[in-house]
């Protein structure tokens, strides 16, 4: 029976969103309950993915009703199961990050955002709704401590853009500045020389 199985989890995450889609909150939530319920505690690896999905919708649902409380905590059973896909993980955490922030939990939406940050150098792409995201958290948590937390992570380089924004909001001589000033000061020393060298010719 593990492929029937797998076909009703698949069926009820695929039917869950589909209800989001359609604009009918609370039957999409009762379909990922369903799905939570029957298969949450189910390790076989091919339940994985529509579990997992289940579980993000239902957080990401929540998120956007407005219950904050009962998205971190489907975010964070999700986020127990450990999922080995990067994209699904980076999803919890910023659906989690986000719930923090609009629920006043500013110690879990760092944390996430935190997490976040660790994982984004990992994937393929930057997720679209990143940018945005961390844009909110600025808002929320303020530009010094988002720049110090992209900053003390693996994605500095990726997110180059978005620091040099804060450093300039914040009054500081953004890095990329720094650099191209220290990149043009080394090509300037470079030139003197080769004047040297061809007045001494």
């Amino acid at each position: 029976m593990p492929a029937l199985r797998e076909q009703v989890a698949k069926a009820l995450a695929t039917r869950g969103a589909a209800l989001d889609a359609l604009n009918r909150p609370k039957e999409a939530l009762a379909t990922y309950d369903d799905a939570v319920r029957r298969f949450g505690e189910h390790e076989s690896p091919a339940l994985r993915k529509p579990v997992e999905a289940a579980f993000l919708g239902k957080a990401d649902l929540e998120l956007r009703r407005g219950r904050y409380d009962a998205a971190i905590e489907m975010a964070s059973r999700m986020l127990d199961r450990d999922p080995t896909e990067l994209p699904v993980r980076a999803w919890g955490h910023l659906i989690r990050a986000k719930a923090g922030l609009a629920g006043g939990d500013l110690a879990t939406c760092e944390r996430d955002v935190e997490a976040l940050l660790a994982i984004l150098p990992e994937l393929d792409s930057l997720p679209s709704d990143v940018p945005d995201a961390l844009a909110e958290f600025v808002v929320g948590i303020g530009a010094a401590r988002v720049r110090g937390l992209i900053q003390e992570s693996p994605s500095a380089d990726i997110l180059l853009p978005l620091t040099t924004a804060l450093e300039r909001e914040l009054g500081m001589e953004p890095r990329v500045a720094q650099e191209v000033g220290e990149v043009a000061e080394d090509i300037r020393r470079d030139l003197a020389k080769l004047r040297e060298g061809r007045v001494g010719v």
